[in-house]
């Protein structure tokens, strides 16, 4: 009896110390992927789309306006179908996605946006030219605004610069601020250049766990 209570001592003080690995690893896993399924998703749409409308840097501004049902309300709501976030996705990558569905957002500073949800469970919020990648859709709502709200677990931002030679690149702040640093001194929003720059892949040394 009691070599099989040190067995089974032993293999539980294995499986604390190596569960919480396996876990993050799989969570890294699963990030990587859908990260790099997105990007090559909406590039491959944006190439598709300029065969009929044109390089991209002749498209239209998506912007993040709509015609307000009353534009004296105090909270405001849009007249269906005047999103030009929703025209603009409509009219240039709606047809080569695969898509569950896609909601309007009013932001409080009545700025309009979209979210289009993907079929393997991740969304993106498309709002002007700042695009923010959720891993999980299931989060859009939940963490914004709260302390959790730090890009680089489970929100990545991207940025379309519609008129220049870059078009759809991970957000990159190109200054030294540290606001959007990759680490915990700022809020995480350079890391989705840091994982793109090694390839799609997590780094050992990257600065937050899954």
């Amino acid at each position: 009896m009691a070599e099989v209570l040190i067995t089974l001592t032993i293999i539980g003080v294995v499986a604390a110390l190596t569960i919480p690995n396996l876990v993050q690893s799989y969570r890294k896993k699963v990030v990587e992927a859908k990260l790099v399924r997105f990007y090559s998703t909406i590039q491959q749409a944006i190439r598709l789309s300029q065969a009929e409308n044109g390089h991209y840097s002749t498209w239209d501004d998506i912007g993040t306006e709509c015609e307000f049902k009353d534009e004296d309300a105090e909270v405001k709501e849009c007249i269906e179908g005047t999103e030009t976030s929703l025209i603009w996705y409509n009219k240039y990558l709606a047809q080569y996605i695969k898509t569950q569905k896609i909601e309007t957002t009013l932001s409080s500073s009545n700025a309009v946006g979209i979210f289009v949800y993907f079929l393997d469970g991740s969304a993106v919020g498309i709002s002007g030219d700042g695009w923010n990648f959720y891993v999980d859709a299931a989060d859009i709502g939940k963490i914004d605004n709260s302390k959790d709200s730090k890009y680089g677990t489970k929100v990545f931002p991207f940025y379309f610069y519609s008129h220049t030679e870059e078009g759809f690149q991970p957000f990159d702040s190109k200054s030294q601020n540290p606001i959007y640093s990759c680490d915990s001194t700022g809020n995480g929003a350079n890391c989705t250049k840091v994982i793109a720059d090694n390839n799609w892949k997590i780094p050992d040394d990257y600065p937050f766990k899954f």
